[in-house]
């Protein structure tokens, strides 16, 4: 009947061997004469084009999945196994520098150091892209085990390419459970890596599980989120590193849900920039930290420089881009009070692809930051633009005082873009020896949880509120003085706080 319809017919069908080992056999079925009175069969095992990966010589999806599922078929405990996610973080960017045969060689070499980890997996696989999975002994999940395999480094002719990756852990609950949904816990779990250095993997459990949407539900949400002001900024300040006063801000995408509460930027940003949208939101906090400016100023209130983040994504949005023309030729909010991030990876993508966002920027005279400094990218991009503040990304700053060369580095790079004409922002800082170091060195600013988190708006505003109470300090004392003063303000901020927690 199917040859009558099609002319042609083949299905598939997995053959057990007697050691339990599973083979994909292809039968092909397709007549020789118009009658079909004779019809040849043909048998082929195909398993290697569809279970393993060209690339590793390893399972694929299709493999590891059936793998899994045969491997947990002679389990009798669900505390045996948990399910292993690795996402590597870096691979596009070393494609761009190093070519896509280096980008290989550093999947190729992951897969070989998973499979021979201390993780023991009794399955794992290449399932995608730069996404590994693996099946493991639970007593082998232990911080040492996994930290060892989130930072690696590997040789490609003759130059050392280091690369990282992010973690998703999922302990099984129920040998019943599809091992594709066990994967996608596993990867949910990944989203929310809150700091890849220095704690690079998160383990799934039930609220990461009401937090979670997925990409279908991120986009269908969208444009209802926008409606209700959804996208709210969180304003974390940045401080003088000699006086502690707050100087300026950053301005951070928050999406807060009726449905999913509080959901995490590290999932639904890189979400939007996949399947698109992430313009749209971008464009609306924008707007939100420019109408802050001009409420403070009409109100006659002190209002500092306050960075939005700009994705190269946003310049590919003609609605984007002529929403920032218009702030930039806004008379009322200079452009010192709204200013630009972007990273070293917008620049190259611009200066390949799009001149005209240069030229852009130089014809209103836009303030820009470069941020995340020291990611690895040209200096070469830089060229081109004129930059009032650089940003030194937190990988650089976790290691002052610990090694000796990314003490040289900071310090090189401060002099250097002094010598540039440029400010010198550190990211991520939260440890006192770091402070003092950056202070010893001459920073500028410093960024980071020693000082603030991320707040909310009303916070942000009472809180610079308060330090315009404050006297000025002179710099010359400041060493002296601003602990004494951050410590009086900060005491006054966490009662503020609580009386916010209190009257909500």
């Amino acid at each position: 009947r199917k040859l009558r319809e099609v002319n042609f017919y083949q299905f598939i069908a997995r053959k057990k061997s007697g050691n339990n080992e599973v083979s994909v056999i292809m039968f092909t079925f397709f007549p020789i004469d118009d009658d079909h009175n004779l019809i040849i069969l043909a048998k082929r095992d195909v398993t290697s084009t569809l279970e393993y990966d060209i690339l590793t010589g390893g399972r694929n999806r299709i493999g590891f999945l059936h793998l899994v599922q045969q491997r947990l078929r002679n389990s009798t405990s669900t505390d045996e196994y948990s399910m292993v996610f690795f996402n590597i973080q870096s691979l596009h960017h070393i494609n761009v520098l190093h070519g896509i045969t280096a980008g290989d060689t550093v999947l190729q070499h992951f897969y070989s150091t998973l499979g021979n980890s201390n993780l023991q997996p009794v399955a794992y696989a290449r399932v995608e892209a730069d996404h590994f999975y693996a099946l493991v002994p639970r007593s082998q999940v232990t911080e040492d085990n996994i930290h060892s395999l989130c930072r690696l480094e590997t040789t490609y002719k003759d130059k050392t390419i280091p690369y990282h990756c992010v973690c998703g852990i999922y302990h099984l609950t129920s040998l019943k459970e599809l091992p594709a949904n066990m994967c996608g816990k596993a990867n949910v779990a990944a989203n929310f890596v809150n700091d890849p250095f220095n704690k690079p993997w998160k383990e799934f459990d039930e609220e990461l599980s009401k937090r979670y949407i997925s990409d279908s539900e991120v986009i269908d949400r969208l444009d209802q989120a926008l409606a209700n002001n959804e996208f709210v900024p969180y304003y974390q300040p940045i401080v003088n590193v000699r006086t502690g006063r707050i100087e300026m801000a950053e301005a951070l995408a928050r999406w807060i849900s009726p449905e999913y509460g509080f959901v995490s930027p590290g999932y639904f940003i890189p979400s939007l920039e996949k399947h698109g949208g992430v313009s749209r939101v971008d464009m609306s906090i924008a707007n939100q930290v420019f109408e802050l400016q001009r409420s403070r100023l009409r109100e006659g209130k002190n209002a500092v420089p306050i960075d939005v983040n700009v994705s190269w994504v946003d310049f590919g949005d003609a609605s984007f881009v002529n929403n920032l023309i218009n702030h930039l030729q806004d008379e009322e909010v200079t452009s010192d009070l709204c200013r630009y991030e972007i990273t070293e990876s917008t620049i190259s993508e611009l200066s390949e692809s799009n001149s005209k966002i240069i030229d852009l920027f130089k014809q209103y005279k836009a303030k820009l930051l470069i941020d995340d400094f020291g990611q690895g990218y040209s200096f070469s991009t830089m060229r081109d633009l004129d930059f009032c503040i650089v940003k030194l990304d937190k990988s650089l700053i976790d290691k002052l005082g610990t090694n000796r060369k990314a003490d040289l580095l900071v310090d090189t790079f401060i002099g250097m873009f002094h010598k540039m004409g440029a400010k010198v922002v550190a990211e991520g800082v939260e440890k006192l020896q770091q402070v003092e170091y950056l202070r010893r060195v001459g920073c500028d600013y410093i960024q980071g949880y020693y000082f603030y988190r991320p707040m909310p708006q009303s916070e942000f505003i009472a809180l610079l509120d308060k330090e315009a109470e404050m006297q000025p300090i002179q710099e010359e004392k400041a060493s002296e003085q601003v602990w004494v003063e951050r410590e009086i303000l900060e005491a006054q901020y966490d009662q503020l706080k609580k009386s916010n927690e209190e009257a909500a």
